[in-house]
């Protein structure tokens, strides 16, 4: 009796299709399989199809600041089904030197810390990409200022989907006045990767490095001063596709809102605003109420609002609350896996995603 011999190969597109299926942490293992595997998940649509199917399973992550100035990185799935239940989270990477987070975007972060550079003397403010799934991180080039502490620059993160191209905004902080050299650093270039200055800018000054861009444009609050002197807040917009700077139209009560308490959010691919009058700096655990201003209509500059009221929990610094604002309810859940955290270093950013990119292939093309 004669063996008939089953061993067909397998098409590439489907073992793409069942590479796309592992979870991010298998990935790197399988690259070490054989040469033909390794040039198939660096392949660039496979890294956009692991990304797509990321996109249906967003996560919660927490960048956690440590006692030694760096920032360490866990993540969670963020979709309970229970009243009051616990999620876990799993560690992802430890980034040292680092102590703010300047963006996250399509699983990418870019953080900020202080290093010293090559042939000089004192540290400065520095720049890192990090890619926590695969435990990557890369300092980016200088930012050409002659500022050297880490406020005295003020750095966002941002894509332009339509380019599939990340950018980064700097600008520095006089210690009176508005921000100046205004810089845009462009990832997967055929030119060398540094900075470039940016002249049409509007008079401003950003209260603080939180940002968020949705759909290639920049939103952050700043201050600026009208003809009457008053000192006012405002939305500031910076579209990272045409590099060019707006400012939105607020509503009053916006304008008497201390910026230091004003943080913008995506709201179902719109600009949100969660603000508050107390002086908490940022909403956190012992936020008594917060508003959520939503933009529904730029050209019209148009605005929505829901005011949420909170109850204060002194005990449970490990807890994410879920407001649903349609149905007027709340679902509470348990963190766990970050009992060593102290609950005040934490931020948390919604709709985290894995993405399997090696950073080497996003600084240049």
């Amino acid at each position: 009796m004669t063996s008939i011999d089953n061993s067909f190969p397998i098409p590439i597109d489907l073992v793409i299709e069942i590479l796309a299926r592992l979870q991010a942490k298998y990935i790197g293992r399988c690259r070490c399989v054989s040469k033909l595997w390794a040039n198939i998940l660096c392949r660039q649509d496979f890294t956009e199809l692991f990304l797509t199917k990321s996109f249906a399973r967003p996560q919660l992550l927490f960048a956690c600041l440590m006692n030694d100035s760096g920032l360490s990185f866990f993540s969670s799935s963020h979709q309970p089904q229970k009243i009051l239940t616990a999620i876990d989270t799993t560690y992802l990477t430890h980034v040292p030197k680092t102590y703010q987070v300047c963006g996250t975007i399509n699983g990418l972060i870019c953080l900020k810390g202080i290093r010293i550079f090559k042939g000089c003397m004192n540290p400065a403010s520095a720049l890192v990409l990090c890619n926590p799934t695969t435990r990557e991180s890369l300092p980016l080039p200088k930012m050409k200022t002659t500022r050297r502490k880490e406020n005295d620059v003020k750095s966002y993160f941002g894509y332009v989907p339509t380019e599939k191209q990340f950018k980064v905004l700097s600008m520095t902080l006089p210690v009176k006045g508005n921000s100046e050299g205004h810089q845009v650093l462009t990832f997967r270039t055929d030119k060398k990767l540094s900075w470039r200055m940016i002249t049409r800018c509007i008079p401003h000054r950003p209260d603080r490095n939180w940002g968020i861009c949705i759909s290639g444009v920049l939103y952050y609050t700043a201050v600026v001063i009208e003809e009457s002197l008053e000192v006012i807040t405002v939305v500031v917009c910076f579209d990272f596709g045409s590099e060019k700077f707006s400012v939105l139209k607020v509503m009053e009560t916006f304008k008497r809102t201390l910026p230091n308490t004003t943080t913008p959010v995506n709201y179902n691919g719109k600009l949100g605003l969660l603000m508050t009058e107390e002086s908490n700096w940022v909403i956190n655990g012992i936020s008594r109420y917060f508003e959520l201003w939503v933009l529904e209509d730029a050209g019209k500059h148009e605005w929505s609002n829901h005011e949420i009221v909170l109850s204060y929990h002194p005990t449970m610094p490990h807890y994410v609350f879920y407001y649903n604002i349609e149905r007027d309810t709340v679902r509470v859940a348990r963190i766990r896996g970050m009992e060593g955290v102290k609950g005040n270093g934490c931020r948390i950013f919604l709709n985290h995603v894995e993405t399997v990119e090696l950073i080497q292939n996003i600084l240049v093309r």
